[in-house]
């Protein structure tokens, strides 16, 4: 089967590393990647860390990718923005690093607010709260980071933006639109980036909600890893299923392209 793909998609919170430690695997399969001459990308749908924090993080603990191989919901949101709201007044309540990756783009909008995005803030206040309740009842565009609720951690799980979402969701008149996975918009964006054609991509993810779902959406090959908490997952979608990444990167080493 993994003969047959010529570029991956990596999610990377519970795949690839839990709290930024690289899990069991990981460096192996980029070397593996690196010597076949596979391209791949990472596409996470983490809010609080910018693409080139991740990519300081992975060159620390020795794992070198370019930057432009890691994909995140700041690069999706801001990329979105440029393509359909290029001139208009943008209000970001989410991590400081999402606030400043989409303010280098935008003038920060205040009184006057054309379209909001909301990613997930631990700290955030009251008062935002309030004050997302009241852009949302004027109409304006709104923007969710991702869908999903939690975020695995060594002890357990953080909240993420779904929880976010589903707060507000009683108040949109609108269907929110929702940037990260499982959207098509993120896998085309991932799959642009590989140039290669979608019958020959795979999706490496613990998620059946997000990156499994997305694969099959977008017509690229699931593959699940069994690295997260059977709770984490809601629902069970058709996929190729391995352990971990040292399960998967022994097949790769296998392969002949």
């Amino acid at each position: 089967m993994l003969k047959h793909i010529n570029g991956f998609i990596f999610d990377m919170e519970g795949v690839f590393f839990k709290e930024y430690h690289i899990l069991p695997g990981g460096k192996d399969i980029i070397k593996t990647l690196k010597e076949k001459n596979i391209p791949f990308v990472f596409l996470t749908n983490l809010s609080t860390k910018t693409s080139g924090e991740i990519h300081d993080i992975l060159m620390r603990t020795g794992i070198y990718v370019n930057k432009d191989q890691i994909i995140t919901c700041a690069d999706l949101a801001r990329n979105y923005l440029l393509e359909n709201h290029k001139d208009e007044k943008v209000k970001v309540f989410g991590s400081k690093a999402l606030k400043n990756f989409i303010y280098e783009n935008y003038r920060v909008g205040s009184k006057e607010v054309d379209v909001i995005v909301i990613g997930m803030e631990p700290s955030i206040s009251i008062a935002d709260l309030s004050e997302i309740r009241k852009h949302i009842s004027e109409n304006k565009k709104v923007i969710f980071t991702n869908p999903d609720y939690y975020s695995p951690t060594n002890n357990g799980f953080d909240f993420e933006c779904g929880v976010m979402l589903e707060l507000f969701r009683p108040h949109l008149k609108e269907e929110p639109i929702v940037i990260g996975k499982p959207s098509n918009y993120a896998f085309d964006y991932a799959i642009e980036k590989l140039n290669v054609p979608k019958e020959y991509v795979a999706m490496i993810g613990d998620t059946y909600e997000t990156d499994i779902k997305g694969a099959h959406d977008a017509g690229i090959l699931p593959i699940h890893l069994q690295t997260s908490d059977e709770s984490y997952n809601t629902i069970t979608l058709d996929a190729y299923e391995y352990k971990d990444l040292v399960e998967l990167n022994l097949e790769l080493q296998n392969c002949t392209y």
